[in-house]
């Protein structure tokens, strides 16, 4: 599982554990799974989607920001 958090100036929009995430990234959406190799980019306005534990895939818009990987987190500075 990953430990997936999005966040904004204001406030935590989500906190929760997924199997994985794909996010729109400057250079293209990625995919990430467990284990991914640690990285920050820039994001582009786009849509994050995520695979819950229980097997739903939900959908987030953003704005743009920023993103950090980590092995077992990740987490979204969104603009807004």
């Amino acid at each position: 599982m990953i430990n997936f958090e999005v966040v904004s100036p204001e406030r935590v929009i989500l906190k929760e554990n997924v199997k994985q995430v794909t996010i729109p990234t400057k250079e293209g959406n990625i995919t990430i799974f467990p284990k991914h190799m640690a990285l920050i980019a820039l994001l582009k306005p786009g849509v994050i989607t995520y695979h819950t534990p229980e097997g739903s895939i939900e959908n987030l818009s953003i704005k743009g920001g920023f993103v950090e990987v980590l092995p077992t987190k990740v987490v979204v500075l969104a603009d807004e």
